[in-house]
């Protein structure tokens, strides 16, 4: 039986994908008001927005989705929650960086409810694994699943 929490988990972490897809969509339709008037608004260097930075934006948010998804669903298997895991952490570094150190962020709401949202996830990812019943996935079995059984056609029919 799954514990509640991860239950929890799974709908949290596909609520971060759809806020991910979100962004994406926000990026591809609308760069120039969301990028350039929000996100990288009131920062020191202001630095004009380009539809290939909204296009780049967008393609990383919508990889992050696609990575949060899979791993929400396969929550067992530890290597689609490391790739969720790193996806959130460079959105931590790029949002950090951008922020604090380049300064070419403003330093609000459209920075840091990512490195939030990203940092909360993190820490209930991390106190997941108690609460998994993981299975251990025999690799020969996974084969054997995986390839199409072979058909004896030079049996004899009745």
């Amino acid at each position: 039986m799954v514990h509640s929490m991860i239950y929890a988990l799974r709908g949290w972490i596909a609520f971060v994908a759809f806020i991910s897809m979100a962004t994406a969509i926000r990026c591809y339709l609308d760069t120039e008001n969301y990028l350039g008037n929000q996100l990288f608004a009131g920062s020191q260097k202001h630095m004009p927005v380009t539809p290939g930075l909204g296009r780049i934006f967008g393609t990383f948010h919508v990889l992050q989705a696609v990575i949060l998804i899979h791993s929400a669903f396969r929550i067992e298997y530890y290597p689609l929650i490391s790739a969720a895991i790193c996806t959130l952490m460079i959105t931590i570094i790029y949002f950090g960086l951008e922020t604090f150190y380049y300064k070419t962020a403003y330093c609000g709401f459209t920075t840091l409810f990512p490195i939030i949202i990203s940092v909360v996830t993190i820490v209930w990812i991390a106190f997941a694994p108690r609460y998994l019943k993981v299975k251990e996935i025999d690799e020969e079995e996974l084969m054997k699943a995986m390839m199409p059984r072979k058909k004896k056609w030079n049996k004899k029919r009745d």
